[in-house]
């Protein structure tokens, strides 16, 4: 039987709750009723066949028209599990919103705590001049009491003044130009000087900005303020320092040069005390030197002693009480390693050492240049307790630093004004030198020219004696070839004692600038021709050769002097090579220089002769054969090096030891039409 239901006509005839009904229809699990005008259509049947289906019972037949007593403690619990499972939603419902109250208060609180814990002041102030909400640094600033609530009713009696000391009328407050629609953000923000009821004045950076409701209108405004008193202070004293410490830096150009090397040191060290002591704002500061050699303690100056003081500082031992102190080994290491010390001098460890003028607290900075102490830095406050702050021994630190350079180049100047008057007296001994060797080479080349002469006669007059005594005696033959040995000898001897001459000439010449060239156009080819052949004359036992050009190869210079570079070349080989040994020469042309190379199979250079082998008067130790010393004056190939740089050209060895050398020179080649016309 069919007939239209209301949601509460249902629920009664099934024994659940209405809502439950409401939510099976929603679901669509009541199968076969359909919403009409009257209410919802169903029929008995249908009914019996859901309560069936919820129950977990499907029966193959239709359902009895009538409910049986299960069928009803069925549907009666089933109905009770669904009222306790929405009680159950329902409680977990009322406990999230307690935790999100809960979420809430905390985060309250904390931005309450927040609130309080920041260091600037901040002031919500209403259009009454009342202050509803007020944190711990505003009542600080304002010398509120701490037991105060935060809403506070009207704000302390105050004054405000610019910067300039002069008073700001109300209607130019903050507050008011921000109910006004101002806003005052950090890059606008204002400095004012607030004076408190208890006549305290602050200097206060200040900004702030309205705080509108929902229709716009400015009901309150947020004042911030920040107390930086203490930075000002530091900012002026800092500039204060900057300005000391310029003239610090100044003081660095203008310490005395060598025209004013006489000015006393000390009166560096005075001057550089006070501006130490200026920018540190310390009541007495001294400065002791350490002596780079012995390390010993020198007190170099002291500021802020009364003269009676300075004369007892200055009479009595130098640095006889930074010294009592330095024992301690902790101190020491200390300083070595952190560049700053503090003492207490009124504690065990350090009470015992002497502690004049009564000082309470001893700062001591280490100067140092590249890791070597020089001198240390003692600053203190007197008889009162003063903590050094870490900027202050980092300011102390750098002021040191400072110091040091300041008091090195002092030291570095007088250094160099000692090295240069050593210098200028080396210079003038070489200069006397190099006079006495030219006058010495002048007045022994006239009679060494004589005794030649006379080895020339005598050799002659020997030999015509030798050819009579031949004839007449010739037992006495011997004799003869002995002398004549004798004289050759002799020969060799003014031969190598003219070279030296003209060498120790030429090199005074050199160091005077009177070295004179005669340029003009010749042929390289045929100086080195005539060079080994006068060469090979010296010791015909020896074997030289030549490779490379055979075409003139024509350069502008003065003759005599290459060819003399050419014969220091090749004597050069012979002397430092084994007497079988070859002497190759070489000519060619790279480029547009022209390039002479004399190559040797002697005992070669080691590096470190090479390095020095073309300075004046340097000599390599040893000979062809092991422990003997080749004759000479060490001037032959600084003399070479002079004459190819006169002539634009360059000189070099190439050589290892026990490979031979070869010693090479450049020379710019002659223009193309010197050339041919030379070669026609």
């Amino acid at each position: 039987m069919e007939a239209y239901l209301s949601t509460h006509q249902i629920a009664t005839r099934l024994g659940v709750h209405e809502e439950t009904i409401r939510r099976w229809l929603r679901a669509g699990e009541l199968r076969g009723v359909s919403l009409g005008r009257a209410g919802y259509r169903v029929s008995e049947t249908d009914l019996h066949a859901f309560l069936a289906h919820r129950l977990g019972d499907a029966p193959a037949a239709p359902a009895p028209p009538t409910l049986t007593e299960a069928a009803l403690q069925a549907l009666l619990a089933k109905t009770r599990h669904d009222a306790e499972t929405e009680r159950t939603q329902l409680r977990a419902a009322l406990q999230r919103e307690q935790d999100a109250r809960a979420v809430a208060e905390a985060a309250t609180q904390q931005t309450k705590a927040m609130f309080e814990a920041i260091t600037d002041g901040i002031f919500i102030i209403d259009t009454q001049g009342g202050i509803p909400l007020i944190n711990h640094a505003a009542r600080r600033l304002l010398l509120v009491p701490d037991e105060a609530p935060a809403e506070y009713p009207a704000i302390p009696p105050f004054e405000l003044f610019d910067t300039a000391g002069e008073p700001i009328p109300r209607e130019r407050w903050p507050q008011v130009q921000l109910f006004a629609g101002a806003t005052m953000q950090p890059g606008d923000a204002l400095d004012m000087l607030l004076r408190t009821r208890d006549g305290q004045v602050r200097q206060i950076n200040i900004t702030g900005a309205p705080l509108p409701d929902s229709a716009g209108n400015i009901t309150d405004v947020v004042v911030v303020c920040r107390d930086v008193t203490e930075r000002r202070q530091l900012e002026q004293r800092t500039r204060a320092s900057l300005a000391a410490l310029l003239t610090m830096a100044e003081e660095m150009t203008c310490l005395p040069g060598t025209t004013e090397a006489d000015r006393a040191e000390g009166e560096l060290a005075q001057h550089l005390i006070e501006l130490m002591r200026q920018v540190l704002g310390c009541q007495r500061a001294s400065l002791t030197v350490i002596d780079p050699t012995t390390g010993a303690l020198r007190s170099a100056a002291v500021a802020g002693i009364t003269p009676q003081e300075e004369r007892e500082w200055r009479d009595r031992r130098p640095g006889a009480v930074l010294s009592e102190y330095l024992r301690h080994p902790l101190l020491a290491e200390k300083l070595l390693a952190d560049g700053a010390a503090v003492l207490d001098l009124t504690q065990p460890s350090w009470n015992a050492a002497p502690a004049p003028y009564g000082i309470h607290t001893l700062l001591l900075v280490s100067l140092q240049i590249a890791e070597r102490h020089v001198g240390i830095l003692a600053l203190d406050y007197g008889g009162t307790s003063h903590d050094f702050t870490s900027d202050e021994i980092t300011l102390a630190k750098a002021v040191g630093k400072l110091a040091a350079l300041v008091l090195e180049r002092e030291r570095l100047l007088r250094d160099r004004a000692v090295a240069m008057a050593k210098e200028e007296a080396l210079r003038t001994a070489n200069q006397r030198m190099d006079e006495f060797l030219s006058i010495a080479s002048h007045e022994l080349r006239t009679p060494m020219t004589t005794i030649k002469i006379s080895l020339q006669l005598l050799s002659r007059r020997a030999e015509r004696l030798a050819s009579i005594v031949a004839t007449a005696a010739p037992d006495q033959a011997v004799s003869m070839a002995d002398i004549r040995h004798l004289i050759e000898r002799a020969e060799g001897q003014a031969d190598r004692q003219t070279r030296l001459m003209s060498d120790l000439l030429d090199a005074t010449r050199i160091q005077s600038g009177k070295m004179a060239y005669r340029f003009a156009p010749c042929d390289l080819l045929t100086l080195l021709h005539e060079a080994i052949t006068e060469a090979g004359n010296l010791d015909p036992r020896r074997r030289l050769t030549f490779t490379g050009e055979s075409i003139p190869c024509m350069i502008t210079a003065d003759a005599d002097r290459v060819s003399q570079v050419i014969m220091n070349y090749l004597t050069n080989a012979l002397k430092y090579s084994d007497l079988h040994d070859p002497v190759v020469v070489c000519l060619e042309r790279v480029g547009t220089m022209a390039r002479v190379s004399v190559a040797d199979r002697g005992r070669g250079l080691t590096h470190e002769d090479q390095a020095h082998i073309w300075e004046r008067f340097y000599r390599v130790a040893e000979g062809q054969e092991e422990g003997t010393t080749i004759d000479g004056l060490g001037l032959g190939l600084f003399i070479c090096r002079t004459i190819i740089a006169a002539h634009g050209g360059e000189v070099g060895v190439t050589s290892a030891t026990g490979h031979g050398a070869t010693f090479w020179f450049t020379l710019p080649l002659a223009s193309a039409s010197v050339s041919s016309s030379a070669a026609s």
